[in-house]
């Protein structure tokens, strides 16, 4: 099945019925059922978890997607959350929320270069049907969610080898003219609250989960907040985004709790130019200046060493924490202010 070539449906209450046959949960109107979607081949340890609540009426289709990388434990556990609270008596339309995409990763606590096959699930949607383990359960995702939905939320968070400060991704969308929704991309950005928003371009050969949403014109937005370690800070972040969110568009009842106006950003990436020992000279948050050195790279015996350079003025907001570091790993980000 080609995917590129689904067509999103325009009748919210269609689409629920197809979504609800889509995941082989029975879920009558008013109800919230748990499961998984089984991925074929590599049943059950890459089954994905899947919470869908359904509401009394129809309204628009929500699919949230966490733990693509399995060590990113904030989002994962505010999915869950969301996926726990959320009272199917006080939903317009469904939430499909998945709270671990990627058990193999989650549970063997890595995060790119996931067991079984040593891919990044964050770059292999919309999947293969008759690919690895992560390309098949990527493409149940896809097939079986994403392309009924209204809203694609894709949630993420540092892992234990990096630090951030909360930013948010939006994907260049493709025009759906038969959709008649009364917001886009960046009306979720500022309702999920979080400042620093840019865009992120398109993936050859594949991206996340908000990739291929957009692609299908779909609204969507991926979000980045969280540190390392399992703490409420990170988790009210996603916990109070995603909230947000299902009241801006209608999901559930009431304004947004939190509106904040978005800082529009670009994102500039240092990748590392070699294998090595790798040092920091700068900190997540601190503003540096274009030409400024922010870390080193050395050989094994620190003989040889490259300079990090600042190619830009602005705000780091990325930082890989570990001393050991490979060709072209990222190294750092900085976001510039546009």
């Amino acid at each position: 099945m080609d995917l590129k070539k689904l067509e999103v449906e325009t009748i919210f209450s269609d689409r629920i019925e197809k979504l609800v046959e889509a995941t082989g949960l029975d879920a009558p109107p008013g109800s919230k059922k748990k499961g998984f979607l089984n991925v074929e081949g590599f049943s059950p340890e890459v089954d994905v978890p899947l919470f869908l609540i359904r509401g009394k009426n129809p309204g628009p289709i929500v699919v949230i997607v966490a733990g693509i990388h399995g060590g990113e434990h904030n989002s994962i556990e505010a999915a869950r959350r969301v996926g726990s609270d959320l009272d199917p008596d006080e939903v317009s339309g469904a939430v499909a929320i998945v709270p671990v995409a990627n058990r193999p990763a989650f549970h063997a606590r890595t995060h790119n270069g996931s067991p079984p096959d040593g891919q990044n699930m964050g770059r292999l949607f919309p999947g293969d049907s008759e690919g690895t383990a992560l390309e098949r359960a990527a493409y149940e995702i896809s097939s079986r969610l994403i392309v009924y939905a209204d809203t694609v939320m894709d949630l993420h968070g540092a892992d234990g080898l990096e630090m951030i400060i909360p930013h948010l991704y939006i994907p260049e969308h493709n025009e759906n003219n038969e959709e008649k929704r009364n917001w886009g991309p960046w009306d979720l950005a500022e309702a999920y609250g979080i400042e620093i928003s840019g865009y992120t371009g398109p993936r050859v050969g594949g991206g996340s989960a908000v990739h291929y949403g957009a692609s299908l014109g779909i609204p969507s937005i991926l979000a980045e907040a969280g540190s390392g370690f399992l703490e409420e800070e990170g988790i009210g972040i996603h916990y109070r985004g995603m909230m947000n969110v299902l009241r801006r568009i209608g999901v559930l009842e009431g304004l947004p709790l939190i509106e904040r106006q978005i800082r529009n950003v670009k994102y500039e990436k240092i990748r590392s130019p070699m294998t090595g020992f790798f040092y920091s000279f700068a900190e997540v948050g601190q503003f540096v200046n274009k030409g400024q050195v922010i870390g080193k790279i050395t050989d094994y015996f620190g003989d040889e060493t490259t300079e990090i350079i600042a190619p830009v003025s602005g705000e780091i907001d990325f930082i890989k924490l570990t001393m050991a570091t490979n060709k072209d790993n990222g190294l750092f980000a900085i976001v510039v202010d546009i």
